[in-house]
């Protein structure tokens, strides 16, 4: 009888437990980090926490193809693949529709809703048009105009604000067209994102000062736009001055010239070759 009840509490247990283990669903199986044929996801390596917002940064045909200008940027903000907010367009290539340029994809990739901030750089002629366009649209829009090819005052009014390199008579002499080093242009990206976001500043200037001391913290380069001068462009027509138009002015690197001969002679050499007075 003893035996019985032995095996019927067995029996029991192992219903009990059977029961018990069908109740619970099979272990979930874990994602793969991608699907096979799609592009695995950057590992995000940048100091922003993820944004709800984008950045479009439009680079001209003289600055494209130069990663070490997008330095700063990208280690700020991250790019989208990366989990960031920054969008690159480089002309033309970017630009092409049916082996056609469109300037038109400009607008069409800043009218994305997350988009809240356009820079452009060096981008060419008719560009103002879709600034303007996308002015008229989007007017919360926060949209950097640097190094424009087009007419200045029509920049300035699709612009929250524009800059210019102010061309010196010594910048003139030298055979590079701008003093400008490619870590020169890295930082002014990062200092015009940070002048769009530098909010109820109505003064460029000031604006301008305050976003170059957040990068030289952000950045730790402490010497970085040391030389930069900033001015205030004065319509040549009206003589006022624009209200968000700056030029930039910057000491060329003017070249080296190597020393001469006579360069080179102790002031002894050159007393002993003057001729005598007698």
């Amino acid at each position: 009888m003893s035996n019985f009840k032995y095996i019927a509490t067995i029996s029991t247990f192992l219903c009990f437990l059977f029961l018990f283990a069908s109740c619970n669903p099979p272990a979930k199986v874990s994602e793969p980090l991608y699907v096979s044929g799609a592009e695995p996801v950057e590992k995000a390596n940048f100091r922003r926490k993820p944004e709800n917002r984008r950045i479009v940064v439009a680079l001209g045909t003289s600055w494209t193809n130069r990663p070490v200008i997008l330095k700063h940027l990208f280690a700020e903000y991250g790019t989208i693949s990366s989990g960031g907010i920054v969008q690159i367009l480089n002309y033309p290539e970017d630009f092409l529709v049916d082996g056609r340029v469109r300037l038109s994809i400009l607008t069409a990739a800043a009218s994305d809703v997350l988009v809240d901030t356009l820079i452009t750089l060096g981008m060419p002629e008719g560009t103002v048009r879709e600034l303007s366009r996308l002015h008229a649209a989007r007017p919360e829009i926060h949209i950097i105009t640097l190094f424009p090819e087009d007419e200045a005052l029509q920049v300035e009014a699709a612009s929250e604000f524009v800059l210019e390199q102010a061309v010196s008579t010594e910048l003139l002499a030298v055979e590079s067209n701008s003093a400008l080093s490619d870590s020169d242009v890295s930082f002014l990206l990062l200092v015009a994102a940070f002048v769009s976001e530098n909010k109820g500043e109505t003064s460029p200037l000031v604006n301008i000062e305050k976003a170059i001391e957040k990068g030289r913290q952000i950045t730790r380069e402490k010497k970085a736009a040391k030389e930069w001068k900033f001015l205030s462009r004065i319509d040549p027509d009206t003589g006022l001055k624009a209200r968000n138009h700056v030029l930039l002015d910057i000491p060329p690197s003017l070249p080296i010239l190597e020393e001469t001969t006579d360069d080179k002679k102790t002031g002894l050499e050159v007393e002993n070759e003057r001729p005598s007075s007698n």
